[in-house]
């Protein structure tokens, strides 16, 4: 195989599956020039772009519901935030979680599509905080306190615990956290 030009390399596109729901498979595409997510039956089938951000946008299906999580910035600061959107082409964004001073990141929705979990440099503008968020009625709390970095790594799929990615003395070892019913009500192990 011979090299490839320069001008080849640039204008490769990519694509990288997102999320799966049922029939549906959420995909991260660079065709209209940033990464935007799209839409495609399981089976195979036409794409069909649901985001159309200035920036590139990450998201997920939203359990239980026709709406997708999105990550997004404004041009590239990477402060990210936080919104709900309907899954179809030219639905607006619902702003979630938004503070544009600071970043919201790694979110995680438990199973059942109640639950949000997150990292936030809010606390101080440094340190990562894990906050839990309903997604029934928008209450929320901070479940780990900001201490360099922490990132959750996914519910249980009953929603009692939370695994979190907590960099520390043990760089990378999780550290583990119990939920109550509500997943508010969060103990140490």
């Amino acid at each position: 195989m011979g090299a490839l030009d320069l001008r080849t390399l640039l204008e490769l596109r990519t694509a990288t599956p997102a999320d799966i729901d049922g029939a549906s498979i959420l995909l991260r595409c660079d065709l209209p020039g940033t990464m935007q997510l799209f839409r495609a039956p399981v089976r195979g089938g036409p794409l069909e772009r649901l985001t159309a951000f200035p920036d590139p946008v990450e998201g997920h299906f939203v359990p239980g519901t026709s709406r997708i999580l999105l990550e997004h910035d404004d041009a590239g600061n990477e402060l990210t935030q936080l919104s709900l959107v309907d899954a179809r082409p030219d639905a607006e964004p619902e702003p979630l979680v938004t503070d544009p001073r600071f970043a919201h990141r790694d979110a995680i929705v438990a199973r059942d599509g109640r639950v949000l979990a997150y990292a936030t440099n809010r606390d101080n503008g440094v340190d990562w905080g894990i906050y839990l968020r309903s997604l029934d009625d928008g209450n929320e709390r901070r479940v780990i306190a900001p201490e360099g970095m922490n990132a959750p790594a996914g519910f249980s799929p009953d929603g009692r615990l939370l695994a979190v990615v907590r960099d520390g003395e043990l760089s990378g070892q999780p550290y583990r956290k119990a939920a109550g019913a509500d997943a508010f009500g969060l103990q140490s192990w």
